[in-house]
Order: C-alpha cells, then structure tokens, then sequence
C-alpha cells in the first residue's frame, strides 16, 4: 500500500508541477540524472546550448553512479538518465558513446614509465583499488586482479585522492579523468579491450514535458 500511495503522490506532485509551467507558459521541468563524468564533462556545453533556446525551462541536475540513475528511473524521479544502463521495460535506451578503461596512478608510478606497453600482467604487483566500474571489465587476465584487491571505494573523487596519496592504482574510463591534474597520469592498457558504454535513458515521449 505504502509502495502504491508513494507512485500515486509522485504522479500528482509531477501533474502539479506540469499544471504550473504550462500556465505560465514555460516549457516545463526537466530532470536529469547522470553519472558524474559525464555531469562534468558532457553536459555543461549542453546544457548552455539548451538553455539558449529556452530560457524559462527549469532543470534539475543530480549526479549518481548507474545504478541509482536507473532506480531514480523507475520510480519516476528522473525525465532522462545518462550513464550505463541496463534495457528497461517502459523506457527508450540510446547508445551515446563507448569510452576506453586505462589505468590511473601517480606520474612518477613505475607503470608510468612504459605505459604504452602496459598489459594486465604488469599490474598484478601492484596494490589495486577497486570501485564500481570494475564489473563492467569482462578481460579474464583481470579477474585476478580484480579478486586480490582488498579495497573498494565507489566515489571517483575519494579514488583519485588514495592515487594522489600513492594508496594504489585504480581502472577508471578516460571521460571520468579528463582533467588529472600534473600529478596523475591516465595509461592506455596494451592488451585491454574493457569500455564502458553510456547509455541515454528516458519515457515515451508522449510522457515528457516539452522541455
């Protein structure tokens, strides 16, 4: 009852909400939820072209890691959802771009030093930290890796700081690290195919607001 009542006071806040932009004749409210990436680096140029065009939309941004982006999905708490999303019934999924897994450790790491030939095997005498992109990393060679490690922490900005401490080495998507600063360095991996595939989620378009 309690889950029902929930869905149907969402449904009437979202109508209300609804109800009052049109009669100001705005175009509406628009709720993004985005892993914090691509809140970062994708979406500031977008947003700034978007709201060029309408001015009086009112949008609300939060960024969460993918899970929680498709949680707020289904229960209605997000109009468009960005990150990497598994196919849900009721919801229009869109591949937007595919973005390389590498290596993230300190400059003066020694992986640093031959970096264009670093393979899997080379990081296995080093102390790995994993987060939660990891399960998106299929390799075999690095499911050992993987299995020794003793830490796991989900925040980018909490890894990169254990990197900078010289803590460990972590395995992040080159979006995610765009703007390392001198010193930390992003390493391709020679003999990794792992990417991450970020999906656009979003209702029927009968559903949305105009925004």
């Amino acid at each position: 009852i309690y889950d029902h009542a929930r869905r149907e006071v969402a449904h009437f806040e979202k109508a209300v909400v609804a109800i009052e932009g049109l009669s100001r004749a705005e175009l509406g409210h628009l709720r993004l939820a985005v892993t914090p990436s691509v809140a970062a680096s994708v979406l500031p140029r977008v947003i700034c072209e978007f709201t060029a065009g309408h001015p009086q939309a009112q949008i609300d941004l939060r960024d969460m890691d993918s899970a929680s982006i498709a949680r707020a999905m289904r229960r209605e708490q997000a109009d468009i959802g960005i990150g990497t999303l598994p196919e849900t019934d009721g919801l229009l999924r869109t591949e937007l771009f595919r973005d390389s897994f590498g290596v993230v450790c300190r400059t003066d790491h020694p992986l640093a030093q031959d970096w264009d030939q670093l393979t899997w095997n080379d990081m296995q005498d080093h102390r790995f930290i994993a987060n939660g992109l990891c399960h998106l990393i299929s390799d075999p060679d690095f499911a050992p890796i993987l299995g020794a490690s003793r830490m796991m922490v989900p925040n980018s900005a909490s890894l990169l700081a254990l990197v900078r401490g010289g803590v460990g080495i972590v395995l992040l998507p080159m979006l995610a690290v765009l703007d390392l600063d001198a010193e930390l360095s992003f390493l391709p991996l020679a003999d990794a195919n792992a990417v991450r595939v970020v999906h656009m989620v979003s209702r029927p378009e009968m559903q949305l607001m105009p925004a």
